[in-house]
């Protein structure tokens, strides 16, 4: 008898393996979620952004700041500290004031987010990053174009792919839209941390202290 022997109880314990599974939490799945707000990589990119932010404040105090870029600094460590804020609580979600737009303008606070980069691009590019030296102008050019071509230029993808203009699928579940979102949160951390290695060299370079008073 098969049922009551050695091979009965070896088939019985295995098919009693093969039903268990691990039961994962569903909040294990959100947290590591690239399509949701409150995932790791959108901790981790509001915190380089905030540590982004930090040290450009720190560079527009004394000894590093050249009078006439003082203000760009201080601008650009604003910027990022909002950005910081946006990306830990999505208040460009809420920009959108109820707009229903289709395709690549499916979420559409890029309308006026694209206003925003332009203006900022050129108050920044003019001001700024012109006058810096010229490794540390390449490398904070090459970090911006790459952040902002994914916080931005991808949304309209997701946007379009989420519509079924691109690839035929429709839905933000589908799965051209969650490697549209991947390959977004990748270039926004890549992004961050150029300018971070950037700044940092910058610093390195300047051999003077970075110097952070708490009062």
């Amino acid at each position: 008898m098969v049922g009551g022997g050695p091979v009965g109880d070896r088939r019985c314990r295995g098919c009693a393996a093969a039903e268990t599974s691990i039961q994962v939490p569903d909040y294990v799945f959100a947290l590591l979620g690239l399509d949701s707000e409150q995932d790791i990589g959108e901790w981790l990119s509001s915190a380089l952004l905030a540590i982004n932010g930090t040290i450009a404040l720190l560079i527009a105090r004394p000894p590093f700041f050249e009078r006439n870029l003082r203000r760009y600094w201080i601008g650009l460590g604003i910027v990022l500290w909002i950005l910081s804020l946006d990306e830990a609580v999505s208040l460009h979600e809420r920009s959108a004031l109820g707009i229903r737009l289709t395709g690549a303008l499916k979420y559409a606070w890029v309308i006026p987010a694209t206003v925003l980069v332009l203006l900022l691009g050129a108050w920044f590019g003019f001001g700024l990053i012109q006058r810096l030296p010229i490794r540390l102008r390449n490398a904070v050019f090459l970090a911006a174009t790459v952040y902002v071509g994914g916080a931005l230029g991808f949304e309209f993808i997701e946007g379009a792919i989420s519509d079924g203009w691109l690839f035929g699928a429709v839905g933000d579940d589908s799965l051209p839209r969650k490697l549209a979102v991947s390959i977004q949160e990748a270039l926004e951390m890549s992004g961050l941390v150029l300018l971070l290695n950037a700044l940092l060299n910058y610093v390195a370079e300047s051999k003077q202290p970075l110097v952070l008073e708490v009062r």
